[in-house]
């Protein structure tokens, strides 16, 4: 049956997204704290959002200094998987975990433009 014909099995069950961060780590020095901070953020996954990062795996870059995030995410919509991977971020932050663009170095970074009403 399709959608149109009253089928909503697939909007019931939502969609199921495999997910790739790739995030850039700020303030570390060696292949080592590279190393701590994958351990960090893939525990925090694990840990603190078991419900919405299902199955969490990393990888480090160690020559160019990026990690890997990567699991898979249930939603219903795509305003929901976006609310999701925001939940995603703030658990790795709320952990320790900083990469270029979380909150610590938006904060500090100048405004190019200044943002104008809709």
């Amino acid at each position: 049956m399709s959608r149109m014909n009253g089928d909503t099995s697939t909007l019931a069950t939502g969609e199921r997204f495999q997910v790739v961060l790739q995030l850039l780590p700020i303030n570390l020095d060696s292949q080592e704290e590279l190393a701590n901070a994958l351990e960090l953020a893939v525990a925090a996954l694990v840990k603190d959002a078991a419900g919405v990062a299902l199955g969490p795996v990393g990888s480090a870059d160690l020559a160019a200094g990026i990690i890997d995030l990567e699991f898979t995410m249930d939603a219903l919509s795509p305003a929901l998987l976006h609310a999701k991977l925001g939940e995603v971020l703030r658990v790795l932050e709320a952990a320790g975990f900083e990469y270029a663009g979380s909150r610590d170095e938006r904060v500090d970074a100048p405004r190019q433009r200044e943002l104008q009403p809709a």
